[in-house]
């Protein structure tokens, strides 16, 4: 009777083991990219109510899930970290990003 107790719980433990490795697998292994650069907040109200992005010396440009509103001002010069969003589709041009910081610069960006 114990051997058979011992066994029912079998399954359950498989069931969770198995979840536990595709949960694992399912979440990536891949660290986040994270980018720090300078650059200068623009807008393009025009676009589907309005395009915030952050354009590098260089012309890149970086579409923030969501831009802080106190940084919401064309032109502005700030220096940003943030992580690149993998699988993020939108209808605004640019490579979408999360930001893990972002502060305002008195002087002029530079990439």
């Amino acid at each position: 009777m114990n051997r058979l107790r011992q066994f029912s719980s079998l399954p359950i433990v498989w069931l969770l083991l198995s979840v536990l490795a595709l949960s694992t697998v399912a979440c990536g292994g891949t660290p986040e990219q994270v980018v720090e650069t300078r650059g200068v907040v623009q807008s393009r109200p025009d676009l589907e109510g309005g395009w915030w992005y952050i354009e590098t010396a260089t012309g890149e440009k970086y579409t923030p899930l969501p831009l802080p509103d106190e940084f919401k001002v064309p032109g502005l010069n700030v220096q940003v970290s943030m992580v690149l969003l993998k699988d993020t589709a939108s209808v605004f041009p640019g490579i979408y990003v999360r930001i893990i910081g972002i502060e305002k610069l008195a002087v002029a960006a530079a990439g």
